[in-house]
């Protein structure tokens, strides 16, 4: 190994984030063109607070009606997962485009073999042929983007506003602002599908190059699992809600107040409920980076063949410079051990291969905004 390949690359041959057909698609991206209904999701959960504190003000007596404290915090769930739709709506252009900068979207690699006898015109073809993959797959990228943005403005989206909208009629009592929240969320769970599904379709249409010794420790794939984990946020925002009351109903403090004594009264019906939130929050982070998954296995395989290849080039290079030791000139013997420390610390800083587009942070992150809805159906159910 020769220490001349070892330089640090240079960011003119990288190449500059330039206006090409992917950059255009994630500028003008919209994953709500309609401005009515974009003003209407930024407006909506200030409007449910404003409602909030309206009725905390005027109407609200604890003593009359205790029930107003479980649909108080039932719309200030509503109102914190639309806030979290928001970020997501953000998150997802600005992740599509850090896997397209950071190069990880690539052409299905080609081996090329190259002897004395090439010529030239051989290796202009390849260029050609190099330019021509990367301008095919810019333009396959492009079309992602745009059929992403194309399937989350579909009118399917009504359909899906439509069904959550009628589920209201399901409740015992209703009112025009429930059936215009359950529709907006009901737009909101559509465009979260197709993200979903598009995360899904990522390992499947694109071949994916991840970075070894990326810093954020899953290839340079972090922004994918950041983006599933805000997906699932959304959802786990309303089993926070449902499992906080089961909690709250248990009276671990001994207060026994009406509170607690409506509590227990919901908590059969709030058991059945949160196995909708908890399920969903685990499929829609797990199940879309599936096919990502399975490229990275792949991906760790033929990472651990080259270490093993390494491994390999050490023996013989150790074996080596013990059967030379004095035969070896001084510089030769320092170079040799160079190259052998060098070879030796690539091996140690490759030992973990990540296999998910996620980091211990995201994991940890989602494992605690379960933590609330999984302790309330432990104990609904026990």
């Amino acid at each position: 190994m020769s220490s001349e390949l070892l330089t640090t690359p240079d960011l003119a041959e990288v190449g500059p984030i330039t206006s090409d057909g992917v950059t255009q698609a994630l500028e003008t991206f919209q994953g709500i063109q309609s401005r009515i209904l974009r003003w209407a999701l930024w407006l909506l959960p200030c409007f449910i607070l404003s409602i909030i504190i309206v009725i905390l003000i005027l109407y609200y007596n604890p003593t009359d009606n205790p029930g107003v404290v479980i649909y108080i915090s039932g719309m200030v769930a509503a109102a914190l997962s639309l806030f979290a739709f928001q970020l997501l709506m953000k998150r997802i252009p600005e992740t599509f485009g850090a896997l397209w900068y950071r190069k990880i979207i690539v052409d299905k690699p080609t081996i090329v073999l190259f002897d004395a006898n090439t010529t030239e015109e051989a290796l202009s073809s390849i260029n050609n042929s190099s330019n021509s993959a990367q301008i095919e797959i810019e333009e396959q990228y492009r079309k992602y983007i745009n059929d992403l943005e194309k399937l989350m403005n579909c009118p399917g989206q009504w359909v899906m506003g439509i069904f959550f909208a009628l589920l209201v009629f399901t409740w015992d009592y209703s009112s025009v602002i429930e059936f215009f929240i359950a529709f907006i969320i009901g737009l909101m769970a559509w465009r979260m599908t197709i993200a979903a599904v598009k995360v899904w379709q990522l390992g499947r249409k694109f071949s994916l190059k991840p970075q070894l010794g990326h810093a954020d420790g899953c290839g340079g794939l972090e922004p994918l699992g950041n983006l599933c984990l805000w997906n699932a946020l959304i959802i786990i925002i309303p089993g926070i809600f449902l499992g906080g009351w089961i909690i709250i109903g248990l009276d671990f403090l001994g207060a026994n107040t009406q509170y607690i004594s409506l509590a227990k009264s919901y908590t059969p019906l709030f058991s059945k409920l949160l196995l909708i939130p908890i399920s969903f929050a685990v499929i829609s982070f797990f199940l879309p980076l599936l096919s990502v998954h399975q490229t990275m296995v792949i991906w760790q395989t033929e990472v651990r063949r080259q270490l093993d290849r390494l491994g390999y080039c050490i023996d013989q290079m150790e074996c080596e410079i013990l059967n030379r030791a004095d035969k070896l000139e001084p510089k030769e013997v320092e170079r040799a051990t160079m190259n052998l420390e060098l070879m030796q610390q690539i091996c140690k800083q490759n030992r973990h291969i990540p296999t998910w587009p996620f980091n211990v942070g995201i994991m940890v992150k989602f494992m605690a905004s379960q933590a609330v809805p999984v302790l309330g159906g432990i104990i609904g159910f026990g």
